[in-house]
């Protein structure tokens, strides 16, 4: 998996309304800056939080997609990137939810999980 794929992933599964394949793709330890005053330290806070704000019974998933990927550098097992996550309406708008900045990745058993996110919502 690239680091492409990994984020494009992320936004699928995102839409799925699935919350294992979404944990699946960070690595054990999390950072996930949600706004100024919310971060997530761990997998806990993380599954909950999930569990609260997007894949909880009776919410219709939505359809979410990456664009404007930017990997500021990348190395053999850690990168640094950031895009814009874009939310699908049903009759087929697109709008730039936000923007993940200075986020992280790492390779874990050789495959590439998100270390840390930072999200800037428009």
């Amino acid at each position: 998996m690239t680091i492409s794929s990994l984020i494009n992933t992320l936004a699928d599964v995102l839409s799925q309304k699935e919350l294992a394949p979404y944990m699946a793709l960070w690595s054990p330890s999390v950072h996930y800056r949600i706004t100024e005053e919310l971060t997530l330290q761990n997998t806990e806070q993380l599954n909950d939080f999930m569990l609260q704000h997007y894949f909880y019974e009776g919410v219709e998933p939505g359809k979410y997609s990456a664009s404007n990927l930017v990997i500021a550098e990348e190395l053999s097992d850690a990168a640094i990137f950031g895009f814009d996550l874009v939310v699908h309406s049903k009759d087929g708008e697109a709008s730039v939810l936000g923007s993940y900045k200075a986020c992280k990745a790492v390779k874990v058993d050789g495959e590439w999980k998100i270390l840390s996110l930072n999200f800037y919502a428009h």
